[in-house]
């Protein structure tokens, strides 16, 4: 069946949500991508650009992005 699919990666998205925290950096389904600056009860305010926040509906955050180091 088709339900259970959905259900893991609705689990798994709620799971990120979450574990938002400020600082990390984020992308939103629209492909937006910034860094976290503030996480609310409903909404992540998101600085994509420096001295440039956007508000977004915590649902709407897809993932989040892991910083390339390299050594």
């Amino acid at each position: 069946m088709i339900v259970r699919p959905q259900q893991q990666r609705q689990r798994a998205h709620l799971e990120l949500i979450d574990a938002l925290a400020p600082g990390q950096t984020i992308e939103g389904f629209s492909g937006i991508q910034g860094l976290l600056v503030e996480v609310g009860a409903r909404t992540v305010r998101v600085e994509v650009a420096p001295g440039v926040v956007v508000t977004m509906a915590m649902a709407a955050v897809a993932g989040r992005i892991e910083d390339d180091v390299e050594e």
